[in-house]
This record gives C-alpha cells, structure tokens and sequence, in this order.
C-alpha cells in the first residue's frame, strides 16, 4: 500500500471539463492521457476532477499549444522551488513529480476520514484512475482483502495504532495496514469474505446515484439498511474467522492483540 501520486504542477495537469473539451478537440489523441482524479475528498464526495497523465505520450501531443503551455508553467513553477530534487525535475515537466500511478484495478483509502463512522469508506476500482496523495492506494486488492479492511475489526485496529487529525482518523499504511493482524486463510474462509465484498459493493450500487456519495453512504445516521446488514453479515464472518461470536469492541481489541503478538513473536525467532 503507498500514498497515491504527487504532481507538483500548481495545478497545471488539472483540467475542467470545458479545458478538456477544447483540448480533445483540437488534438484527439490527448484523450488518451486525461484521467479520472481522486483525492480524499473527491473519493469521499464523489466528485473526481480531470488530470493530464502525460507519460508516454508522443511529440504530437506534447507541442499541442494548450499542453506545451501548460508544461512551460509547470517547468517555471518547479525552478522556483526550495526542494533540489522538484528543480531538477524542472527539466521534465510533463512527469509527475511522486509518481506512483498504477492504472490497474486498485483499492483506496482515505488518509483522513471521520472517526463518526462504523467503517473507513474504501473505494474498489478497476483502472484507469489516478489517485492523488491525499489517499492510499492498493494495487490489485482482492476482493477478500477488500472485506478484511471493510470490517469492524480493522476499525478497531485503526481506533487503536492509527492517528488523529483534530478528532478525524488519519489512516497510515505502515502503522495500520502494514501491522494489521490477519489469521492464516483457507481457500473457504477466502470465498466466503470475497462473497461479502462483493454483497458491500452491490449494497453500495443499489443505493448510489450522480447524488450519493460514500460520504453520506457511510453516514451512521442515514446509512441504508442494504448497505448496513451487508457488512453486519461481513462483520459477523470476519469475528468469526477470528474465533469471535457477537464481540464488544474491547473483545476485538484483545483478540488483535493477542494475534500481533503471537505474529511478531513468530517472526523474531
């Protein structure tokens, strides 16, 4: 799991839709290099922006005027930099500064997400999006991982390791997913928990429109009755896969904990 990408472009690759119209029009292969763009609260609203994603694009599309022009300014705003390494990459403004674009199907994790609400909001895509730093990104997830980190047990896990924004959880892939115990599977346990994820998935579905976002989906108040009892049933599964029937928070907290032990005391030997 790593941070999602960091243009560092003072917002030159980023596109409103008439830009993008303008630009498709006059040079029809740049379509190919504009992107779906979330950062933790486009993920979480639901509202994407558009980005140019120029690697390997070819010389036709770089000197159309509207990109060149813009990579003139993102050249110039590098220069201007404090960093050495965002200078030298004055030299080469159609690159993402970070770039960790992995256009294949990935999971994605806000950073910062209400701790008001029973789940982290995850979204599941399958390609062709760009995710902005402001998330977590993992590359081709499985369905079953999908519902490990969509259960009531991770959050617990994430109540207790993971940080704090003001009274947010701040969500970290070194110290939350990377220590998140998980028990030995089975191939069973692994169909199971990918039938779940995709119940959570469908639940989502049938109660999204352009209006809904996961937001408001994942809101505890209004959250929909679908949805809510698609992931009781994932909860109920995972408690389960960890010895647990019907537990308190405490209960998670103590089985997790005992787990990672048992874990780091295996691979200390």
């Amino acid at each position: 799991m790593t941070k999602g990408s960091s243009p560092t472009d003072d917002g030159n690759f980023i596109l409103t839709q008439e830009e993008e119209q303008q630009l498709t029009q006059v040079c029809a292969d740049s379509s190919r290099y504009i992107f779906d763009y979330y950062g933790a609260k486009d993920f979480l609203h639901n509202t994407p922006r558009r980005i140019l994603y120029l690697k390997g694009a070819p010389l036709s599309v770089l000197a159309t005027p509207l990109i060149k022009s813009r990579l003139e300014r993102i050249r110039e705003f590098r220069k201007k930099s404090s960093k050495k390494s965002t200078i030298a990459l004055s030299d080469y403004p159609a690159q993402f500064d970070e770039d960790r674009v992995d256009l294949g199907p990935l999971m994605a994790i806000p950073r910062v997400s209400s701790i008001q609400r029973e789940y982290v909001p995850m979204g599941y895509f399958t390609g062709n999006v760009i995710m902005a730093d402001a998330t977590f990104q993992l590359p081709n997830a499985s369905l079953a991982i999908f519902a490990l980190l969509e259960s009531k047990m991770h959050t617990a896990w994430l109540r207790m390791v993971g940080g704090r924004l003001k009274s947010d959880f701040r969500y970290s892939n070194t110290l939350v997913y990377n220590t998140f115990p998980i028990p030995p599977l089975n191939a069973h346990e692994r169909g199971y928990l990918d039938r779940y994820a995709e119940l959570i998935l469908a639940a989502r579905d049938e109660n999204s429109s352009n209006e809904t976002s996961l937001a408001s989906l994942y809101d505890p108040v209004i959250m929909p009755a679908t949805l809510r009892k698609a992931h009781m049933r994932n909860d109920k599964f995972v408690d389960s896969i960890y010895g647990l029937s019907d537990p308190s928070e405490e209960d998670r907290v103590a089985k997790l904990v005992e787990l990672y032990q048992t874990i780091f005391s295996d691979k200390t030997r």
